[in-house]
């Protein structure tokens, strides 16, 4: 009885032990096609609870680092992207000459900080003036 006791002790010591860090993400953590679901918008409403998003935009990212989205469609509706660990930051860097947002880019290039919330990829725009924050909510496309 005792070499099962110590066996199941064992094995749930076993269990808490991993070498992945939860906090740290990873590029493949990333890959596959969002769709916006839900945005937020900090202070100055009473309200910051998440709120629904009717049709809200795709985007595809692509092993290779490369984006699709119809974010901006039909202007510009594609580029490359790249992941910053360490700032927990993502940048969209549109790959249509002559493409710009007045008044958020000038020169094609969105910086996003990241988060998950279990599988929801969150985003807040770094180019948006939010007067606390904002925050967009991406739900995986499954495929």
């Amino acid at each position: 009885m005792e070499r099962i006791l110590i066996s199941f002790a064992m094995f749930f010591l076993t269990l808490g032990c991993s070498d992945k860090n939860d906090d740290q993400f990873q590029e493949e953590d990333f890959l596959g096609t969002w769709t916006l679901i839900e945005q937020r918008e900090y202070g100055g409403t009473p309200n910051t609870d998440w709120r629904p998003v009717v049709n809200g935009y795709q985007i595809e990212l692509k092993a290779d680092g490369t984006f699709v989205t119809d974010k901006f469609s039909p202007e510009c509706t594609e580029g490359e992207y790249s992941i910053s660990i360490t700032d927990n930051t993502l940048t969209f860097s549109f790959g249509c000459p002559g493409f710009s947002v007045e008044g958020l880019s000038d020169d094609n290039v969105f910086i996003e900080k990241y988060s998950f919330e279990g599988v929801y990829l969150i985003l807040s725009p770094t180019y948006l003036s939010c007067d606390e924050g904002c925050a967009f909510k991406f739900s995986p496309v499954e495929g």
